[in-house]
């Protein structure tokens, strides 16, 4: 399986009180192979978004590179469209990335013209893109403090999709809803990357939750990537201290299925929640 992210050495550091450098990331070696779920795991203030911005090209590094399809990916500073495209970002609270005086129909409508779409192609596409996510063509005409928790994750997604991308960073996606719509939500992105082919960066301090959706895992604690290994065996056979106490407090238990994508797959795909 080929590397479709590449990022070797990467470290951040922010400024601390007194002058001292906080050091967010620290010498980070991974990759995500074209077509998987990686999960990356770990507590708040492991480093985990920062680490999704960078790989986006929207945080500064101190050091290390990363790269896309073989392609530096460079800073925030540099404008880089086809990265843009080709990789796009679903936030926990999609709520903070919508407008809250456009439509959920302008909300789309802004990246599908941006696109070159003509108003009537855009129409079509926002039609579509609800179908594709599960919503209803009622909430097109919705502003976002109406809808629920989850009904905004999926106008989230499909904002996401309107670009029509290869990659996506999933950065804690369901951690904001309850445990019956998060369900729902999951069961949709399992779906739509069976459908669409894509590769998912999955983001979580719930390792059940990134234990469920993901190929691989990688376990991040204080800025460092203190293991890796598939979902069975970093579940089964934990190598690393902090990988354990994880588990243990997550109170998960090897079951049969256990570290596989197939447990999600309790219900049917969601139903607009």
């Amino acid at each position: 399986m080929s590397a479709l992210v590449e990022v070797r050495g990467l470290t951040v550091r922010f400024p601390g009180s007194r002058g001292a450098a906080v050091v967010a990331l620290n010498g980070i070696d991974l990759e995500v192979h074209e077509g998987e779920t990686l999960g990356v795991v770990g507590e708040s203030g492991s480093g985990k978004t920062t680490l999704a911005r960078a790989l986006l090209g929207l945080q500064r590094r101190d050091a290390g590179s990363v790269s896309y399809r073989g392609e530096p990916v460079a800073g925030p500073e540099v404008r880089q469209p086809r990265l843009r495209r080709r990789a796009q970002i679903v936030f926990q609270d999609p709520e903070g990335s919508l407008n809250p005086r456009f439509t959920v129909e302008a909300a789309l409508d802004e990246v599908l013209r941006f696109r070159g779409r003509t108003k009537e192609a855009a129409q079509k596409e926002t039609a579509r893109l609800l179908d594709r996510v599960g919503l209803s063509r009622e909430v097109a005409s919705a502003l976002p403090h109406a809808l629920s928790g989850g009904q905004r994750q999926r106008v989230g997604i499909a904002r996401a999709l309107a670009v029509e991308p290869e990659f996506l960073i999933l950065d804690e996606p369901v951690s904001a809803l309850d445990v019956s719509v998060q369900a729902r939500i999951l069961n949709l992105l399992l779906d739509l990357q069976e459908e669409l082919g894509l590769t998912y960066l999955f983001i979580s301090h719930d390792v059940a939750v990134v234990r469920r959706m993901s190929d691989r895992i990688a376990v991040l604690d204080g800025g460092r990537v203190v293991e890796v290994g598939t979902a069975a065996e970093i579940v089964a056979a934990p190598a690393h201290p902090y990988t354990r106490a994880l588990l243990a407090a997550a109170q998960l238990e090897l079951l049969p299925g256990a570290g596989t994508r197939s447990g999600i797959r309790e219900r049917g795909p969601g139903t607009g929640a």
